[in-house]
């Protein structure tokens, strides 16, 4: 009985090594690919923000996640914001537009939030309370989805100051 335990403990230890040997390799076959796709998602992000910029580079910041400088011909024209917040049902990360005099151009958002309720960051009714206004604005939440839109209305408070910094 000891011999088959001991026989079926190797044999587990040895598939168990040959199991990470493997995911070990997988992941450093596609972990480049999956920056590379990451990037592009991003920058195709930048582009319909900003049609007319690029990515100028990133910044760190203690406000975001990450901040990226969108320049035309050499000259900024504004910031992203990737930030993240705790919403009712996880995290929300999501990137907002900033234009040099510290106007909100577009908002966009990853999110796990109840469909019907914290989904509603999606949607006009929320963008529309967003885009077009300034960073030193409080932005209203939406009723029914405070715990969604409360924490990404307080967070855009906080880009203001650092928008200024980076002019």
């Amino acid at each position: 009985m000891n011999k088959k335990i001991l026989k079926l403990t190797l044999l587990l230890g040895i598939f168990a090594s040959f199991t990470t040997v493997v995911i070990a390799a997988v992941n450093t076959v596609t972990a480049p690919v999956i920056k590379e796709n990451n990037l592009a998602a991003f920058n195709a992000t930048v582009q319909s923000m900003f049609p007319t910029g690029s990515n100028g580079g990133e910044y760190e910041s203690d406000i975001a996640l990450r901040v990226v400088r969108v320049v035309e011909g050499g000259e900024t024209i504004g910031f992203i914001y990737e930030q993240q917040v705790g919403g009712f049902q996880g995290p929300i990360v999501y990137l907002i537009g900033v234009d040099l005099d510290g106007n909100f151009i577009d908002f966009s958002a990853n999110h796990s939030e109840t469909p019907g309720i914290g989904t509603v960051i999606d949607t006009e009714t929320w963008t529309d309370r967003i885009i077009g206004t300034h960073a030193t604005t409080e932005i209203d939440t939406v009723a029914g989805a405070t715990g969604t839109t409360l924490p990404i209305s307080t967070a855009l408070l906080t880009i203001y100051e650092d928008l200024q910094n980076r002019r």
